[in-house]
């Protein structure tokens, strides 16, 4: 699992996904765009897919 910087007209957001084409699809269901894979995420972290507002 990948942690990918993604952003949308006004808001950079997370989103945790396996490959760049999961996440594309997730963050064009908010109408965002995937940016870049930020980095592996271990199977036993509690880090979860968050949404910020900038």
């Amino acid at each position: 699992m990948y942690k990918w910087l993604c952003y949308d007209e006004d808001t950079v957001f997370y989103i945790q996904a396996a490959t760049r084409e999961e996440a594309q699809a997730f963050a064009e269901l908010h109408d965002g765009h995937v940016v870049c894979a930020m980095q592996p995420l271990d199977e036993n972290s509690i880090d979860h897919a968050d949404k910020r507002s900038q």
